[in-house]
């Protein structure tokens, strides 16, 4: 039977307002992330999950309060659902890692083997994803037939998709836009991308896209 997967991009966080990378810095959602918050909740009213997941830090958990709060459900924080641990670059403004961090950020925006895309003293997508990608055939498994909500990050959704074929390199993946749907299908611990990026309910409030 096949497990129906809606991973949802946080919210704007006070770090994308503020054009910092957040790796596993915990910042809250922006006033306009609260509302998209809220708008994604009412969207995936919709769609009636069996359970509801989370990366821990605050900026997923908070875009998935309105929709727990609406099915009534309790949110499970994994670690394993949290964005890249981005390192040296944690918590700076992205013109300051441009410049400070040249080399390990270009390696971002290349056609490179994910093994060799790494933030400076921090994960490389290779090993980011085979983290996030374990966890989330884990939950496939555990939720055989049922929809299961995910709130998480822009990183770990392009380096999922790019497993699942979406692109031919990761820095071709376009970063999911604040509180938009991407839809994966889990069934006999093989995973398919659907629609990645669903973003028509944020009309009149979308944030665009970042990094993380």
């Amino acid at each position: 039977m096949k497990t129906r997967l809606l991973l949802v991009r946080h919210g704007q966080s006070e770090g994308n307002r503020r054009k910092i990378f957040l790796g596993h810095t915990d910042l809250s959602l922006s006033a306009l992330g609260k509302a998209q918050a809220k708008a994604a909740a009412e969207y995936l009213s919709a769609f009636p999950p069996a359970a509801i997941y989370s990366s821990d830090l605050r900026r997923a958990v908070e875009t998935a309060e309105p929709t727990a709060a609406l099915h009534g459900l309790p949110i499970q924080t994994r670690r394993a659902l949290r964005e890249i641990d981005c390192g040296l670059w944690s918590g700076k403004p992205y013109d300051v890692i441009r410049e400070t961090y040249k080399e390990s950020w270009e390696s971002f925006l290349k056609p490179l083997d994910p093994h060799l895309i790494r933030c400076a003293g921090g994960e490389s997508v290779a090993e980011m994803a085979e983290r996030f990608s374990r966890e989330i055939l884990r939950l496939g498994a555990q939720h055989e037939g049922e929809t299961v909500f995910v709130f998480t990050h822009a990183t770990v959704i392009r380096a999922l998709a790019l497993r699942c074929g979406y692109r031919s390199y990761f820095c071709d993946v376009p970063g999911p836009t604040n509180a938009s749907v991407s839809e994966f299908i889990y069934e006999n611990n093989i995973l398919t991308l659907k629609e990645y990026g669903r973003d028509g309910h944020m009309e009149g409030i979308s944030s665009g896209s970042h990094l993380e």
